[in-house]
C-alpha cells in the first residue's frame, strides 16, 4: 500500500513473499567442521520457515523505507535563482497531494502516477509592492491523462504553477527596475537597436504577469498591463548627434505599457528548463502620459513600443526558464 501522509509517501508491503531453494549453512568449526555441517543439515530444515521470514521482514523494512526514499525524491523542497537581470531567489515548497500504482494487466503495462502540491514565494517582498497585494491567480483543474506506452516518462504543469511563478517574480520586486536599459544587451539575445547610450527607462509593474489560455492559434497567452514607464531620452543622441552632457535635448516621459504575448511552453530537454516560445509579431501597447513636448508623443510611443518589444519576450523566459522541473534522472 502506497499512501500520502501530511505531504510524504508511506509505503507499507502487507505481504511478501520469499521463495527459497536448497537453503544451505556453512558454519566453519575448524577440526570438527564434519560435526557441524551433520548439526546444520539437521537444523537447517527445522528453522527454515524461521530464516524465511526474518528474511521476509528485513526485506519488508528495507524495500518500504527504499520506495519512500525514491518517491520522496520528486518533492521540490529547495529554492531556485532567477539570473540577472532579475537576480532573485524564489522558495519552493512542495508535498505529495496524489500517489497512484497499478501493475500490468490484460497485456497494458504498470505505471506509478504522482502529484506534487506545490508553492511558491520570495524571500523578501518588494519595494514597490503595496502591502494589500493579493496572492496569485488560483483555478481548479483535473490531472491529465498519461499514456502507458507513449513515453516511459511524463510531466503535467498546472497554469496556476506557472501563475505562481510569476507571482512569486513580482511580489518579490523582481519587475522592478530603476534602469532596464542597463540590460538591454542581456536581454535583446543580440537584437540590432541598441538604445541604452541615449534612452534611460525605468520599468516598474504594478500587477504581476498573468498566464491565460491561449487565443488565436496559441497555445497560451501571457497578459502584462498595468507596467508604468519612466523615460529620459536624448533626442540628438537619437538622432545620430553627440549625446547630452548637460540634460538640454533630454525628454522625459511616462507613459503605460500593455501587451498580451502569445505563445506556447515547452520544456528544453538539453536543460530540464521550461521555455517560453514567442509570437514573434506580438505588439506592446504604451499610453503616454506625461511628456515634456506633446509633439513627441506619437514617436516617443513607437520607439518604447520597439525597445520593450524586444525586451519583454527575453524578461518572461528568464523567469521560467529558472524553475526546477523533476526529471527521472534527478531520482533514479
Amino acid at each position: 500500500n502506497i499512501d500520502v501522509v501530511n505531504g510524504q509517501p508511506q509505503v507499507e508491503l502487507s505481504s511478501l513473499n520469499v521463495q527459497t531453494s536448497g537453503l544451505y549453512v556453512n558454519l566453519d568449526c575448524g577440526i570438527l567442521d564434519f560435526l557441524c555441517d551433520i548439526v546444520t543439515d539437521i537444523v537447517v530444515p527445522l528453522v527454515e520457515d524461521q530464516l524465511v521470514d526474518a528474511i521476509s521482514d528485513a526485506l519488508r523494512d528495507t524495500l518500504s523505507d527504499t520506495m519512500e526514499d525514491l518517491l520522496s525524491g520528486f518533492i521540490l523542497d529547495n529554492g531556485f535563482d532567477i539570473p540577472e537581470p532579475i537576480d532573485m531567489t524564489l522558495n519552493v515548497a512542495s508535498a505529495l497531494d496524489h500517489a497512484e500504482f497499478q501493475g500490468s494487466f490484460n497485456g497494458q503495462p504498470g505505471y506509478g502516477e504522482i502529484g506534487l502540491g506545490t508553492q511558491l514565494y520570495p524571500s523578501t517582498q518588494g519595494d514597490m509592492i503595496a502591502n494589500d497585494a493579493r496572492g496569485s491567480l488560483k483555478r481548479e483543474s483535473t490531472m491529465p491523462a498519461f499514456s502507458r506506452t507513449d513515453y516511459n516518462f511524463g510531466i503535467g504543469l498546472k497554469d496556476e504553477m506557472v501563475n505562481q511563478v510569476l507571482w512569486a517574480t513580482w511580489y518579490g520586486g523582481g519587475l522592478s527596475f530603476d534602469n532596464l536599459m542597463e540590460t538591454v544587451g542581456q536581454l535583446a539575445s543580440g537584437g540590432e537597436d541598441d538604445f541604452s547610450d541615449v534612452v534611460s527607462l525605468s520599468f516598474n509593474a504594478e500587477l504581476p504577469p498573468v498566464l491565460m489560455p491561449g487565443r488565436s492559434g496559441y497555445e497560451v497567452d501571457i497578459g502584462l498591463g498595468d507596467v508604468w514607464i519612466e523615460a529620459q531620452i536624448d533626442i540628438a543622441g537619437l538622432l545620430g548627434s553627440e549625446p547630452s552632457t548637460d540634460g538640454v535635448g533630454v525628454l522625459n516621459i511616462g507613459a503605460y505599457l500593455s501587451t498580451i504575448v502569445g505563445g506556447s511552453i515547452d520544456i528544453d530537454p538539453t536543460t530540464n528548463q521550461l521555455q517560453l516560445l514567442v509570437n514573434d509579431d506580438y505588439s506592446a501597447y504604451i499610453e503616454v502620459v506625461q511628456i515634456d513636448d506633446v509633439g513627441y508623443q506619437g514617436v516617443m510611443s513607437d520607439l518604447l513600443a520597439k525597445i520593450l518589444e524586444l525586451l519583454i519576450p527575453n524578461l518572461l523566459g528568464e523567469t521560467l526558464g529558472a524553475f526546477p522541473i523533476p526529471d527521472r534522472k534527478s531520482v533514479v
